[in-house]
């Protein structure tokens, strides 16, 4: 939380940060942290429960059980919102999509906003791990794609109409063979990395940190806490 505060300001506004991978202390540090408090609306303030993740009781009686881990979206609280709900995956491990919808307008900051009837849909999701999980990524991405098309009529009617979509996570790709899934016609996305040419990457001595974090290589992690 101190980074993300060092990053965007004391009050943050037009902001949504997309956290993966959390656990109930994660949460828990979020849910104290002024800084959160005062500036966001949390997609979750407990953990989500999952009936989903264990195939061998879709027949029987559902047994919930919490999430060991799971994804959280941080609205500024200038942003209205819409729509906030998860959608199961077919998954060995607990994963799902988190969806955020923002109403738009050409009037961004009055209140017509909020009562637009098109919104921007924001996704968060963290895809199956591991090698053996690539059949069930590309169809976990395709399901995503679909939300962020609007192709979803579970919410009844009245529904804003979806205008533009994006989603931020962790997406596991790490066989060379599927970093141009985005582009297959069973999910029609764009990848945003491609949208601009990368920068140089800096000349630096030996042992020298890169304070770019990588971004010329493509390295996606990000800040790195000293603990991490």
């Amino acid at each position: 939380m101190a980074h993300l505060r060092t990053m965007f300001g004391p009050e943050p506004r037009n902001l949504v940060v997309m956290l993966q991978e959390l656990r109930d202390e994660s949460l828990e540090a979020i849910l104290e942290d002024e800084w959160a408090q005062q500036n966001f609306a949390l997609s979750d303030t407990d953990p989500p429960y999952s009936d989903y993740a264990y195939p061998e009781f879709f027949d029987e009686e559902l047994n919930l059980q919490r999430s060991r881990y799971f994804t959280l979206m941080m609205v500024s609280r200038n942003l209205p919102i819409s729509n906030c709900f998860r959608v199961p995956m077919l998954t060995e491990m607990e994963r799902d999509a988190l969806v955020v919808d923002i109403p738009v307008s050409e009037d961004h900051h009055g209140p017509e906003a909020s009562s637009s009837k098109r919104s921007l849909r924001l996704c968060t999701t963290h895809l199956e791990s591991l090698y053996q999980g690539k059949d069930l990524r590309f169809r976990q991405l395709a399901q995503v794609a679909a939300l962020l098309k609007g192709d979803d009529s579970r919410h009844g009617e009245g529904q804003k109409q979806i205008c533009g979509g994006l989603v931020c996570g962790d997406m596991n790709s790490g066989d060379p063979s599927e970093h141009s899934i985005h582009r297959a016609p069973e999910v029609g996305l764009r990848d945003v990395w491609e949208d601009e040419s990368a920068p140089t990457p800096p000349a630096l001595k030996p042992f020298q940190k890169d304070l770019t974090y990588g971004k010329a290589r493509g390295n996606t992690w990000g800040y790195q806490s000293s603990r991490a």
